[in-house]
């Protein structure tokens, strides 16, 4: 979507401010203006859809669910031995991979279709019943042409069990993803923390009723697609208490749908690229390429990218609402405020970690590698800074442009590594660092310049 066109919903009606969010009214958080202190921090604890109880029990809920998923792979290793942990883990991965490459396809889209419903008052069930739908399927016909193509399997499981195994679990993936992006929509946080915990218990739980690695597999494949259906439980009880004081049907049919295509392809080239580059380009190097210090930048990279994940997770579907109201002067004021709490979020774990990193590499016995274990930290700081722009562009409904910008990064990253490829380990950290310095100038130019053209629209600066 070209910068000078107007956010999407312009040119269908649904930029107008007489149907109030009596959430949004009520809770007022600390992006929105004023000082926070004590009594307050305290009540919006306590309030019902507030930024900051949502942002709290989301953090709540994905850092148990990683803890409980960790501690289930451990238990593997322990029951079953190193033979039984690439059984299991092969299934997981492959899965979590398809999955969760698809489901911003959908979850976006949902996003968007439930922050619309709210503001107009109108009915969301069928369109959220229409995405999880659609959402299966995909996963299903996907998985299948990965599987006939690259003929993955795991030792331990033949072929077609494996199959089997990956269309189960990464649907139960894809489904907890999007339903979960709707019930942080709705506002339903308490139910969203409850189906990410109980997607990592899930795991735990047929882990320790498992007698084999293959039955291990097969429970954990069946308890991921219990949860998935959970969680899409969860997601409709929610949209048919709301839906009961609904006015209307469902208006934004061809705004929902031609959200979807961009989203996929935005979604789904990030990975592949990633596995290009590490199998087919840097293989070709002269000196193997060091994997463990990649694994270990991106395993303390999550810390740095979790908790500002969540917020922007959070804060997507009001900055939605607020376009579907039209009111265009919050927007550009909460816009601002996400932008500057994201650095403050990421600036201070990333130096540390830049500080500890001698530390951090002798920890894992890993010497001489401090130049790319740097280089990895500033990219992913780089990546970091990048969220609040995509989450202001994909607010105001640029949906096109957000997947373009992801299709330039790996168009990006894979030039420079293919220059690159013979300095190895140092080549690829610097390949990832130019991919997101680029991507990091074209969101943050993009997004200055559609705020400031937003800035002229309401009225040559607004308030602020």
């Amino acid at each position: 979507m070209a910068m000078g066109t107007l956010p999407a919903g312009s040119s269908n009606g649904s930029w107008r401010g007489d149907a109030m969010d009596p959430v949004g009214v009520t809770s007022v958080s600390s992006l929105d203006g004023g000082k926070m202190g004590l009594p307050r921090l305290l009540a919006e604890v306590v309030a019902p859809g507030s930024l900051i109880q949502g942002t709290m029990l989301s953090v709540v809920g994905a850092g148990g669910n990683r803890a409980l998923q960790i501690g289930a792979l451990l238990l593997v290793a322990h029951r079953f031995g190193p033979g039984g942990l690439v059984t299991v883990s092969a299934v997981i991965l492959w899965s979590s991979i398809l999955g969760l490459a698809i489901a911003p396809g959908f979850s976006l889209p949902l996003t968007g279709a439930v922050a619309g419903a709210r503001a107009r008052a109108e009915r969301g069930i069928w369109p959220i019943l229409f995405l999880v739908t659609a959402a299966i399927l995909t996963v299903i016909v996907v998985a299948a042409v990965v599987w006939l193509s690259a003929g993955i399997t795991a030792p331990g499981l033949n072929p077609a069990c494996f199959a089997i195994l990956l269309a189960v679990m990464a649907s139960g993936f894809c489904i907890q993803a999007v339903t979960l992006a709707g019930l942080i929509a709705e506002r339903a946080y308490w139910q969203a923390m409850l189906s990410s915990l109980l997607l990592g218990a899930g795991q735990m739980v047929a882990v320790v009723l498992a007698v084999d690695p293959a039955t291990a597999a097969v429970c954990v494949a069946g308890g991921t697609l219990l949860v998935g259906a959970i969680s899409a439980a969860l997601l409709f009880w929610q949209t048919v208490a709301r839906d009961r004081d609904a006015k209307a049907r469902f208006t934004q049919w061809r705004v929902m749908l031609g959200r979807i295509p961009p989203s996929l392809i935005g979604s789904s080239v990030v990975e592949p690229t990633n596995l290009i580059v590490l199998t087919y380009i840097f293989t070709a190097a002269r000196t193997p390429i060091n994997t463990s210090v990649i694994t270990v930048a991106q395993q303390w990279l999550s810390l740095l990218l979790f908790v500002p994940a969540i917020v922007n997770q959070v804060i997507l579907p009001r900055l939605m609402h607020r376009v579907e109201t039209g009111d265009l002067i919050g927007f550009r004021r909460q816009a601002w405020r996400i932008v500057g709490l994201n650095f403050a979020l990421t600036l201070v774990p990333a130096l540390a970690l830049m500080i500890a990193r001698s530390s951090l590499l002798s920890a894992y016995h890993l010497t001489g590698a401090e130049y790319p274990f740097v280089v990895l930290l500033c990219a992913g700081w780089f990546s970091a800074l990048a969220f609040p722009f995509g989450t202001v562009l994909t607010g105001l409904g640029h949906f096109k442009f957000s997947a373009f910008g992801n299709i330039f990064w790996c168009v990006v990253f894979l030039t420079v590594s293919l220059l690159l490829v013979q300095r190895s380990t140092d080549g690829f950290a610097e390949a990832r660092l130019s991919a997101y310095s680029a991507f990091l100038l074209f969101v943050s130019l993009a997004t200055f310049a559609r705020l400031r053209r937003l800035t002229s629209i309401v009225g040559g600066g607004g308030t602020s």
